[in-house]
């Protein structure tokens, strides 16, 4: 294991601690090699019911979530904390780069994540990560267009 994935993992273990403590999660080796690229890093963490994909880079984290019924379709783990907190009629993004910030917003609703990617509601979620998804690729493109057209503006373009 390369040294920033150790370091990684550290991190993990440190911050997602109710994961090893309550849920019984272990450290797996990585489904793809680690890119030799500046700090990225990524660690895999596996429970009975999901997996987890953490990646860093630059110093942010990402992390992806997928059920142990379907290994590989991989779902953003913020997007699906999104969706869970639209379900109860609350219009509030959940974003994170941090790994102490993932922790406060994925332990309180640890169970729910676990029913949201469960068999019998994994397609629902799939299709409301979807769109928010789309929404937050949309939003930043519109972001993207309005500096750009303040640059151009400024620069009399």
């Amino acid at each position: 294991m390369r040294r920033n994935d150790q370091f990684l993992a550290q991190g993990i273990k440190e911050n997602l601690e109710f994961l090893f403590n309550d849920y019984g999660a272990q450290l797996v080796p990585n489904e793809r090699e680690t890119p030799p690229y500046f700090d990225w890093a990524q660690a895999t963490v596996v429970t009975e019911d999901l997996r987890f994909n953490f990646t860093r880079d630059h110093g942010i984290i990402f992390a992806n979530v997928a059920p142990s019924h379907a290994p590989t379709d991989w779902q953003e783990l913020s997007a699906v904390l999104t969706a869970i907190t639209n379900a109860d009629g609350t219009d509030r993004e959940v974003e994170f780069t941090r790994l102490p910030t993932m922790a406060a917003e994925l332990k309180p609703q640890m169970l729910r994540v676990k029913d949201a990617l469960s068999e019998g509601t994994f397609e629902k979620t799939k299709l409301a990560v979807s769109n928010i998804c789309k929404r937050r690729n949309i939003q930043a493109t519109l972001r993207l267009q309005n500096d750009l057209s303040k640059r151009k503006k400024h620069l009399r373009l």
